[in-house]
């Protein structure tokens, strides 16, 4: 990500975002199960398992299923 002016970048990815969301936290949707990928001020991207977007979704509509700890298990 580019820093914005001032060279500030934006929090992404293992802090909390302001809809108590995370990078990689599984959560349900109403276009299915899958995992955030980003988010705006009032939606959220939710991507398959492939992290191949479902779409943006308003916040209000989607629920919290797992929060990722960040391990990867092989």
């Amino acid at each position: 990500m580019l820093p914005s002016k001032g060279g500030v970048r934006r929090q992404y990815g293992g802090s909390t975002t302001r809809h108590g969301l995370r990078k990689g936290d599984l959560v349900s949707s109403p276009k299915g199960i899958g995992y955030v990928s980003g988010d705006t001020e009032k939606q959220v991207s939710v991507s398959d398992a492939n992290w191949k977007r479902l779409g943006q979704i308003a916040c209000s509509k989607v629920q919290l299923i797992r929060h990722s700890n960040g391990l990867i298990v092989v």
